[in-house]
């Protein structure tokens, strides 16, 4: 399902400038399946940025599914279970504050590249002992 449409954009533009900017073949009408192709590619840019963010939650999520599996059992949490736990609370709360980000624009736009960031930095390999 695409994250916007064309209602989207005609929220945003007139009617005539939606015509100048799809209709190619000068029929006077809006032509959808422009609409549609530019709002895939959008959409794919939206999506590649995306994903880093969910293998990373998944990651996080794993790790905190995993500790409160031993926990439930109250036989002992193995500590590099907990470790891994408090790295992804820490983690978690960083991001929750706006500490770190998960994605760190290039200054002349966005880069295509997802990373990890701390401030402006770029990926600060240090990162990895959150993990």
């Amino acid at each position: 399902m695409a994250y916007s449409s064309l209602v989207d954009l005609q929220h945003r533009l007139s009617e005539a400038e939606l015509v100048q900017l799809t209709d190619d073949t000068n029929l006077g009408i809006v032509d959808s399946q422009i609409v549609a192709a530019a709002i895939a590619e959008a959409d794919g840019l939206i999506d590649s940025f995306l994903r880093a963010q969910a293998t990373l939650i998944a990651s996080l999520s794993a790790d905190l599914a995993l500790y409160r599996l031993m926990a439930r059992r109250g036989l002992g949490v193995a500590p590099e279970v907990v470790g891994l736990k408090e790295k992804a609370f820490a983690l978690l709360e960083k991001l929750s504050k706006g500490e770190l980000r998960l994605f760190a624009p290039e200054a002349n736009g966005i880069s295509g590249k997802s990373l990890l960031a701390s401030g402006e930095a770029d990926f600060n390999p240090s990162l990895f002992k959150l993990f």
